[in-house]
């Protein structure tokens, strides 16, 4: 304070007002003077009085300047006050808690989950659900439909899928090896597995959607078949890899 006149001690006194103040000690200064912050409750409000007084320009921010490690200095290299400070170190903190949760999500995003090719839902004993990973795609074989829908003809579900434009997407043991080979093996799952025209060669999948128009198309009505279809919809809208890893 530059002076501490009778303004001065009365406010001073008004803010404490006989009541019991708390004190948060800053550090030591130089000159062996104790920086202290004095706070005091007033109507479920709790007030720094040191800030009370320097809003009401009854009293000076000022630093120790040996002390480095609590000085923060404005653009005018003059001591900030204590309060911008405050929310200066804030957002600092701020800025750093974003950048490290940008640097989390680019390293997820950068680091190579490996997920299953195919996942197997057993609906009972007579029905299941095979979904093949594609690319991007959640994709059904063409011998799954077919069973479901009590052994449809391949060409019939190609030309179904044709006329709705909806694409035929087709794999071979050349240009997928790996989801050809384990959904080839997945056909040892149903007792009676229609055969295909194209024999071991490729392997034609549909989307979900297609499957979906096709079971309604036919008056397929196992609910069960319609909620894992709708389930594996939205998990490839939103691109979750849980669908693949969970049981």
């Amino acid at each position: 304070m530059t002076e501490w006149n009778e303004q001065v001690t009365k406010t001073f006194q008004n803010v404490i007002n006989d009541r019991p103040a708390e004190i948060e000690t800053l550090y030591c200064a130089s000159n062996n003077c104790y920086s202290v912050n004095l706070f005091v409750s007033h109507d479920d409000a709790y007030i720094c009085v040191n800030d009370f007084l320097i809003h009401c320009r009854m009293a000076i921010a000022t630093e120790d300047m040996n002390n480095d490690s609590e000085i923060e200095l404005d653009e005018n290299e003059k001591p900030m006050h204590t309060i911008i400070q405050l929310y200066w170190k804030e957002g600092e903190s701020m800025r750093n808690k974003v950048k490290i949760q940008q640097q989390t999500r680019q390293q997820i995003n950068e680091k190579k989950v490996e997920l299953p090719y195919f996942k197997v839902i057993i609906i009972s004993s007579q029905d299941k659900l095979i979904f093949a990973r594609y690319q991007l795609y959640t994709l059904i074989p063409w011998f799954n439909i077919s069973v479901i829908l009590s052994d449809i003809d391949e060409d019939i579900i190609e030309t179904f899928a044709t006329k709705h434009n909806f694409e035929v997407i087709r794999i071979t043991p050349l240009s997928d090896p790996i989801l050809c080979l384990k959904l080839l093996k997945t056909m040892s799952l149903f007792s009676k597995c229609p055969v295909s025209r194209h024999g071991l060669s490729q392997i034609s999948l549909y989307s979900i959607d297609c499957v979906k128009k096709m079971l309604l198309y036919y008056n397929y009505s196992r609910t069960q078949i319609y909620e894992q279809l709708d389930y594996a919809r939205i998990a490839e809208a939103s691109k979750n890899p849980l669908f693949w890893t969970e049981v």
